[in-house]
């Protein structure tokens, strides 16, 4: 088998494998849930980020978009988990249910 049978799609949401499509649909299914789960459960972040259960919402996105910045993970589970991550964190409610969630346990 040669590499170029390997070779990976740079912009896989642009083929018009219908595969792929319905791949794109689920991981985005996927992250949307979870986004959602880290709202209504905010303690959870801290199975993604060691430590966020210390910092205060500024800290955790800035951390956040720290790590973004890094290499991608190379483990398709931190990887989707990170992006639910990064989801949550655009949202209103997170933001409130963070604070309350730190103010409840400080």
């Amino acid at each position: 088998m040669s590499n170029a049978s390997l070779a990976i799609d740079p912009d896989p949401l642009s083929s018009d494998d219908p595969m792929m499509a319905l791949a794109a649909g689920a991981v985005a299914a996927v992250i949307a849930a979870g986004a959602a789960n880290l709202v209504a459960e905010p303690w959870r972040v801290a199975r993604i980020m060691r430590g966020a259960d210390d910092m205060t919402f500024d800290e955790l996105a800035s951390r956040f978009a720290r790590r973004r910045r890094a290499a991608p993970f190379a483990d398709i589970n931190r990887a989707i988990a990170f992006a639910q991550l990064g989801r949550a964190l655009e949202s209103a409610y997170f933001r409130a249910a963070w604070d309350e969630w730190r103010r409840a346990v400080e």
